[in-house]
């Protein structure tokens, strides 16, 4: 039996979301228990067999406080899963403008000052770009995102992102009608996809949907090309036909919608046993 903690947060100290994993883990033979990894109870995290990071969904709020707590975990030797070179790496958002010059399908992103907006409307007119999309290099589920629109350009608010860089992306005018797709990976391997779509009244809906196998490939390719290869990967992007055009990658704290695929907790607690090996 292996004693195995998912980090948390104080926001979501027992998501509802990670019973179906807990109680995998179970059948399987192992302990298991959500720890905050902001919280006061830190022993549990030391002596556990293996960390696997969940739902540390606050983490946007003290970005800083975060890190210093993996550094924590790293300088005792805690084994942590995803990796922490690879969670770093994952933090800055930056690393789509390393996929896209990998050859990824990666939409054109730059760097820019979020408070210039003189230089902002400069690349977008560059790149000719009406609309664009302006987001923290490091932040989670759209906190401080913009949709910048050149016409209202003297309406533009003013950025209150906690970060000194910004990215700056064109805007998907067909995503309210496709939806995002998530296609998640374990140890590399595909195991299923979930539509994200947004609903009136009722905010996003999640539903398990198959994709095109030419789809899988090329989400594959860009999980095989993470180094070292994640325990889990949640792989987000617009599918137009059998073309996949990678939006976010998330190896850090993705939510796995086990409500719309519960019986793939299952298969992620057998990947967690393989990492136990």
């Amino acid at each position: 039996m292996a004693d195995i903690i998912l980090a948390t947060s104080l926001l979501w100290p027992e998501p509802i979301s990670d019973a179906p994993l807990r109680h995998a883990l179970l059948a399987a033979g192992h302990s298991s228990a959500s720890v905050p990894w902001n919280g006061d109870n830190q022993p549990p995290f030391y002596s556990a067999d293996l960390v696997v990071l969940r739902s540390c969904w606050d983490y946007y709020k003290a970005p800083r406080t975060f890190l210093d707590w993996l550094d924590r975990l790293e300088v005792d030797s805690v084994p942590v899963r995803n990796r922490l070179p690879l969670v770093r790496w994952n933090f800055d958002k930056s690393y789509l403008i390393e996929l896209r010059e990998a050859g990824f399908n990666v939409p054109e992103t730059r760097l820019v000052d979020p408070t210039d907006h003189v230089a902002i409307r400069s690349i977008m007119a560059e790149e000719g770009w009406r609309k664009a999309v302006r987001k923290p290099v490091s932040g989670q589920t759209g906190h401080f995102v913009d949709v910048l629109d050149v016409a209202d350009f003297e309406d533009w608010p003013a950025s209150i992102m906690p970060t000194e860089r910004a990215l700056l992306q064109e805007f998907e005018e067909d995503v309210a009608v496709l939806g995002e797709t998530l296609l998640y990976f374990f140890n590399g391997r595909f195991s299923y996809a979930v539509q994200r779509l947004p609903e009136p009244q009722m905010g996003l809906t999640r539903i398990e949907v198959s994709v095109p196998e030419e789809v899988v490939r090329q989400a594959a390719a860009i999980v095989s090309s993470v180094d070292p290869l994640p325990l889990y990967a949640r792989i987000d992007g617009l599918i137009r036909g059998n073309t996949f055009k990678l939006m976010e990658l998330e190896l850090i704290e993705p939510s796995f919608a086990f409500e719309a695929a519960p019986d793939k907790a299952n298969e992620f607690a057998r990947a967690i046993e393989r990492e136990l090996s």
